[in-house]
């Protein structure tokens, strides 16, 4: 009887675990295209996944060097503080350099080391806007992970 017992509450908990799963929601691929219409990046959305962070704007120009200065504008539509913010920036090519502007609350930002990935983390945001400026030798395409949308 005890074998018999145990056998059942085995089998009742393996069901109820295999029940249980990890859901990423469906992925999403939003274009982002700048002047002329030119695709300058993609943002991946997570379904049911809120960031509370908006592309806003976008800036490229050439300057006298030659290389590529770009520059992405990123704003909190609420008015509230946002907190764990995790931005990735994923470029088609190395860049030179890539910084972040205005994060308040920043614990690490940086490339990785083929320079085609910017991360910044930051426990909160405080400010309304802030900005990621990239150094390049020729034009960006860039992916974006960490935001919800584009406001342009």
């Amino acid at each position: 009887m005890k074998q018999l017992l145990t056998i059942v509450l085995i089998l009742s908990f393996n069901l109820s675990y295999s029940q249980i799963t990890n859901k990423i929601g469906k992925v999403e691929t939003l274009k982002i295209y700048g002047n002329s219409k030119v695709e300058i990046g993609q943002i991946i959305i997570i379904e049911n996944t809120k960031y509370k962070l908006y592309l806003a704007g976008y800036e490229s120009k050439r300057d006298s060097s030659g290389n590529y200065l770009t520059t992405y504008l990123f704003t909190n539509k609420e008015n509230t503080t946002i907190y764990n913010v995790e931005l990735d920036v994923e470029f088609n090519q190395p860049v030179i350099d890539a910084n972040c502007k205005f994060m308040t609350g920043m614990i690490s930002s940086g490339l990785n080391d083929s320079k085609t990935l910017y991360s910044a983390t930051s426990n909160q945001i405080l400010s309304k806007y802030f900005s990621i400026s990239v150094i390049s030798k020729a034009p960006l395409i860039s992916k974006f992970r960490g935001v919800d949308g584009k406001l342009f």
